[in-house]
C-alpha cells in the first residue's frame, strides 16, 4: 500500500512538472528539437506495435521531452527525474506485468500536439495519459 500511495503522490507531482514542460517546449522547441523526440517516438512505437517490452523506449522518449525545454532548471529536474522515476515509474512498479503501456498510443498524440505547439491539445492528452495511470495503479 505504501508504494501505491508513493506512485500516486509522484504522479501529483509529474502533473505539475509536466505541465511547465509542456510550456517550456511549445515556447522554446526547435525543428531539431521535434526531429530527436521523433526519433524516441519511432522506437517507443515499434517496439510496442511488436509486442515486446517497450519501457525503456517509454522512458528515453519521456525524458527527451524535458531535455528539448532549454531550461537550465528543468534540464536539473530531468538529472534528478532520471534517478528517481525511472525507478518509481518504469522498473514494473506493484510488480505490474506491463505498467502503463496501454498509454502508448497517445504518447504520439502528446508529439503531435508538442510540435504542433498546441498547449491546450498537449495538456489534454498527457492529462488522459496521467489519468490511466492513476487508475492502473489503484487497480493494480
Amino acid at each position: 500500500e505504501r508504494e501505491r500511495e508513493m506512485l500516486l503522490d509522484a504522479i501529483e507531482m509529474r502533473r505539475y512538472l509536466e505541465r511547465e514542460m509542456i510550456r517550456m517546449v511549445v515556447k522554446s522547441a526547435t525543428d531539431q528539437d521535434f526531429a530527436f523526440v521523433k526519433e524516441k517516438l519511432d522506437r517507443l512505437l515499434e517496439k510496442y506495435e511488436q509486442g515486446v517490452d517497450e519501457s525503456q523506449e517509454d522512458y528515453e522518449f519521456h525524458m527527451a521531452l524535458y531535455q528539448i525545454t532549454h531550461n537550465p532548471a528543468m534540464e536539473q529536474l530531468h538529472i534528478y527525474m532520471d534517478k528517481v522515476f525511472k525507478h518509481i515509474f518504469w522498473d514494473y512498479p506493484l510488480n505490474m506485468e506491463h505498467p502503463f503501456n496501454t498509454t502508448i498510443p497517445l504518447h504520439n498524440d502528446l508529439f503531435l500536439a508538442l510540435r504542433n505547439r498546441s498547449r491546450a491539445e498537449a495538456e489534454r492528452v498527457d492529462g488522459k495519459i496521467m489519468d490511466i495511470m492513476v487508475k492502473e495503479i489503484r487497480q493494480a
